[in-house]
């Protein structure tokens, strides 16, 4: 499925849609070029469940972990790690079992650990709009 977002203030309306169409899955793995939006759908997303909550970028952390009452979010950025084995070191694969929801760009390395049914967002950028490809992940 394709949305069009031409504006980041139509991002709530695309989340809250993505919550009913897509809510088989908790795990969203996102892909786009640097600056394409993906850290800024991850934000507007987790400020859907609590508009006072801070996000931040986890380029250089590798992952957030934030907790809005019961509720346990994964935010991590996997952009500088390319196997499985950098990726089990982080910790991040035994966060997976532990969330209620896990958005991970750059998500290849993880792969080994995605379980058929996530959420595949892929964001491109064209004449100063956004696309977003929106899949279900099945394994190959």
């Amino acid at each position: 499925m394709k949305y069009i977002i031409q504006d980041e203030s139509e991002l709530p309306n695309f989340i809250q849609n993505l919550k009913k169409e897509f809510s088989h899955s908790k795990i969203f793995l996102l892909k786009g070029d640097l600056g394409a939006g993906k850290t800024t759908f991850v934000k507007y997303f987790i400020q859907s469940l609590d508009p006072n909550l801070e996000v931040q970028s986890p380029t250089f952390g590798i992952a957030n972990l934030y907790h809005i009452g019961d509720c346990k979010i994964l935010h991590s950025d996997l952009y500088r790690l390319e196997t499985p084995e950098e990726v089990l070191e982080t910790g991040v694969p035994e966060l997976l079992m532990e969330v209620d929801y896990a958005f991970i760009e750059w998500y290849e390395p993880i792969l080994p650990w995605i379980e058929d049914g996530a959420i595949k967002i892929a964001i491109k950028i064209e004449k100063n709009i956004r696309i977003f490809e929106v899949n279900t992940f099945q394994k190959d």
